[in-house]
């Protein structure tokens, strides 16, 4: 590893998991997870699958939900039953005290996804 931490975020707040989420780039998301037992192996900072992000911090959970990832919604939600990690909050609050649920524009495969999930 090249020394970078995993949840440095850039000038607007946002960390490389929270991109990908709202990106929908589901690659990027499977990869972390993948490093994140290599890293936690190693005893290194691992990618945070629960870090609030932007002025309004969303967590990636939000991010995908809102921007209607349901591929990614899922391998986020996945990401909670890997050996030793921390579960994914789904109750996370936003700024505006919305949960990822509440964030998802009204898609309703998404929302029944995010009620099952909690």
């Amino acid at each position: 590893m090249s020394g970078t931490k995993p949840n440095s975020k850039n000038k607007e707040m946002w960390a490389p998991l929270h991109i990908a989420a709202r990106k929908g780039q589901i690659e990027g998301i499977r990869w972390a997870r993948m490093v994140n037992e290599i890293l936690g192996e190693l005893g290194m900072e691992t990618f945070d699958f629960n870090l609030s992000g932007g002025m309004q911090k969303w967590s990636i959970l939000h991010l995908a939900g809102y921007s209607g990832h349901f591929k990614v919604v899922e391998e986020i939600l996945s990401s909670g039953n890997d050996n030793n990690k921390v579960p994914v909050n789904v109750f996370a609050r936003n700024a505006e005290h919305k949960t990822p649920r509440q964030c998802t524009k009204g898609n309703l495969v998404l929302s029944k996804t995010l009620r099952k999930a909690e």
